[in-house]
């Protein structure tokens, strides 16, 4: 296989791998479950390095060696991460063999098993570190960079999704579907919060976007809006994207006045039963989310937001409703979705090598 295309759509697929539960067992060790995160951060810094690096890779040969070299690391996790969790089912099923788990649990803490995770790990941190550090001299930016406007808007989330290109997602879909339109209690301001959470690369905002737009969800709710967050929790600028997003197509709010953008956004859900989606949500302050919730408490009886987050303090501290995990798709739907990607009309037949 060949090309930066094909990396692209090979870095989902180790993130779907760092959240395998066959991983569980490993993390029990001293120290893994913190290499394992650090690893996965790490791989999301480079994931944004590598889409800037497929624009410019054309021009530029040191970035296309660049991406060979970084692609050989990926195959490396990828055969580690399945070595672990092989290793990780073996020991398992050895400990169920002993009733009393002794012997499963002197491996859990057998150092040395131990220090040979902590140092592969280490070396694979090295050289994607290494690879992150390289980006200045080949000219390439991260996602969120102040002089990178264009590409920061770019990768804001809305409301459509090409269900063509999503595997492995419908039981999902079909559970938060439900919860959606299950008439729980209300909490004390008024709203249903239902969390969605997992790790950078599951497809958190996919499965959502499937939800929002399934008809049994817009025969439900009378009014349906859409926001991406990300980092900046500002209230006046949320207040202000939700209103415009409730109003008509092309609506903009020009005002920047706190109380009259929540007075318009009070008064267009009064009454309203309303589904808010608030994408990829970081921040922790309650005092934020509470003033921002003021607005939304006049909607009709179930009524429900959704927030997608990789932080299960956020879940927490957001969700009136028991969060929902996302878990990593199965190996034969990794497959799919790494063929859909990688080649033209997901055919590898025609690639045999």
């Amino acid at each position: 296989m060949a090309g930066t295309a094909v990396l692209s759509a090979f870095l989902p697929v180790l993130f779907e791998k760092l959240s395998n539960p066959a991983l569980d067992e490993l993390r029990l060790l001293r120290g893994v479950d913190d290499d394992l995160r650090n690893l996965s951060a790490t791989l999301s810094m480079i994931q944004d390095l590598v889409e800037d690096a497929e624009e410019k890779q054309f021009k530029d040969r040191a970035i296309r060696s660049w991406m060979s070299k970084l692609k050989e690391v990926a195959y490396e996790i990828d055969e580690l991460l399945d070595e672990y969790a092989a290793e990780a089912l073996r020991l398992k099923l050895k400990g169920q063999r002993h009733v009393s788990g002794f012997f499963y649990c002197l491996f859990l803490r057998n150092g040395l098993f131990n220090y040979k995770i902590a140092k592969q790990i280490k070396a694979i941190q090295d050289k994607l570190n290494k690879h992150a550090k390289d980006r200045d001299a080949l000219g390439l930016q991260m996602f969120g960079s102040t002089n990178r406007v264009e590409t920061t808007e770019r990768t804001k989330s809305s409301s459509l999704v090409d269900d063509s290109r999503v595997f492995g997602r419908e039981e999902d879909k079909e559970k938060i579907i439900s919860i959606l339109l299950s008439h729980n209690k209300s909490t004390q301001i008024g709203l249903s919060v239902l969390p969605i959470v997992g790790m950078a690369g599951l497809g958190k905002t996919t499965i959502t976007q499937l939800v929002y737009n399934d008809v049994r969800i817009r025969e439900n709710f009378q009014l349906r809006m859409w926001v991406h967050v990300s980092e900046d929790f500002d209230q006046i600028k949320l207040t202000k994207e939700t209103l415009e997003s409730a109003s008509a197509s092309g609506f903009s709010c020009a005002t920047t006045n706190m109380n009259l953008l929540q007075e318009d956004l009070y008064n267009k859900v009064k009454g309203k039963r309303f589904l808010l989606v608030l994408d990829d949500v970081w921040n922790m302050d309650f005092t934020k989310w509470h003033t921002y919730c003021n607005a939304l408490v006049n909607g009709g009886r179930g009524s429900k937001i959704v927030v997608t987050t990789q932080n299960e303090n956020v879940g927490r501290m957001m969700g009136a409703l028991p969060p929902y995990h996302l878990k990593e798709l199965s190996d034969e739907d990794c497959w799919k979705l790494f063929k859909n990607y990688a080649f033209v009309d997901g055919n590898s037949t025609a690639y045999p090598n």
